[in-house]
């Protein structure tokens, strides 16, 4: 142990732990020295807390902190090692900005920060339990922070996403909040979820990409505006996709709703912009949803609804067969509805095209309700044979067909299967 009301200094040299070391006096960290974890080397909480001061600290090894590490003035620590913060807490208490460019795993600590300075986590590291910050701000800035099955983001404080990777495999709670930013990379990783919890989940700014499958299951809030893009899937999974404040937000990235909640509160467009499959509720409570890219295929028994508005500029609203419902009329406004099954809604054709089937596929699209049509409205019709729905497509229409000033627009025939 350490012990005592006076200050041990590391400040040079190698300082190894086997084993166990309490902490029950002040252990100063500083200057040129390096910190080994030697065999199994524990800081172990007592009455006391180690410090470091200003930075230049090495870490080899594998060094486990269960006490109270706290880092005033500001610097680097670096070093070849990983620093595991075991139950303890790591505090930030003066300085300008801290770096710990090393390897950190959290295994349920505590971070807080009580300055406006960063306290960044530049290497990356694997993470179990809860993350929690207490306050201020801790950044993930580069590497690849892994979190596991059954861990958390939890706390008052903020845990920002600012560069790096962020891998989550399996559940995370959101009970404190995650902050998305900048230039960092959200993977799926397996069967990465953000689960529900009291916290949430915030991008700010855009900038953000996504990989692989990230699964929401709770509050996802976006403020500011820009793209958040990257080659993976978002799937709302009965969570709540809120954008809050700001201009125009992209999601140029393949979003899939699986019974999910959609809302915006700004007067600027909240864009699905790479297509997506839906299912069950796709509920928008307020403001406006803007299907703006890519194919959006609805499975049967899809049902978009809420106070909010569901728009189609740009994007394919494909009926994935069986009966897809839409409480308010749908206006495609410019993109296209296509498919194979039933959709109940009136449909006003403003300046899209209505095809029904699939590309060099024949099929039946029904429109239970009334079709509005005018000049720029087009009709795509494909004809491979004789029979219906197999060889050639056809629009059934249960309401009334009516063209703006008698204009019902174009009708294209394309002849398919060498016919």
């Amino acid at each position: 142990s350490i012990a005592g009301n006076g200050y041990l200094r590391v400040s040079g040299g190698t300082a190894q732990f086997d084993g166990t070391t309490t902490m029950n006096g002040r252990l100063i960290l500083e200057g040129t020295g390096t910190l080994d974890g030697g065999t199994l080397g524990t800081l172990a909480a007592g009455t006391g807390y180690a410090e470091f001061i200003n930075g230049g600290t090495s870490i080899n090894g594998t060094l486990t902190s269960q006490t109270l590490l706290q880092i005033t003035g500001s610097g680097t620590i670096g070093g070849t090692g990983t620093l595991i913060n075991q139950g303890g807490t790591i505090a930030k208490l003066t300085g300008t900005a801290t770096n710990l460019d090393i390897s950190v795993d959290n295994q349920g600590g505590t971070w807080t920060n009580n300055t406006l300075s960063a306290l960044s986590l530049t290497s990356g590291g694997s993470h179990t339990g809860a993350f929690t910050v207490t306050n201020g701000n801790v950044y993930l800035t580069g590497g690849t922070n892994v979190f596991a099955d059954g861990s958390s983001v939890a706390g008052n404080g903020y845990l920002r996403v600012s560069g790096g990777t962020t891998q989550f495999d399996g559940a995370t709670t959101m009970n404190g909040r995650l902050i998305l930013e900048g230039t960092g990379t959200l993977d799926g990783g397996t069967l990465g979820t953000l689960a529900a919890g009291t916290g949430y989940a915030e991008f700010i700014n855009g900038g953000t990409s996504i990989n692989g499958t990230l699964t929401n299951q709770t509050l996802l809030q976006i403020t500011g505006n820009g793209t958040i893009g990257g080659t993976g899937t978002l799937v709302n999974q009965g969570g709540t996709v809120a954008k809050l404040t700001g201009t125009a937000t992209t999601l140029d990235i393949a979003v899939d709703n699986q019974g999910g909640t959609w809302t915006n509160n700004t007067l600027s467009a909240l864009s699905l912009n790479n297509g997506g499959s839906h299912s069950g509720a796709f509920t928008i409570t307020n403001g406006s949803v803007v299907l703006s890219g890519g194919t959006h295929v609805f499975a049967d028994g899809a049902a978009v609804g809420g106070a909010g508005n569901f728009l189609l500029q740009g994007a394919a609203f494909e009926v994935g067969g069986g009966t897809v419902t839409l409480a308010s009329p749908l206006n495609v406004q410019s993109g296209s509805l296509m498919g194979t099954g039933t959709l109940n809604t009136n449909v006003t054709n403003t300046n899209g095209t209505i095809a029904p089937g699939g590309a060099l596929a024949p099929g039946i699209l029904t429109i239970n309700g009334d079709l509005a049509l005018n000049s720029n409205s087009i009709l795509d019709i494909e004809i491979g044979g004789t029979i219906v729905g197999t060889e050639y497509d056809q629009l059934q229409v249960t309401g009334t067909v009516s063209g703006s000033g008698g204009n019902f627009g174009t009708l294209n025939l394309t002849e398919i299967l060498g016919y």
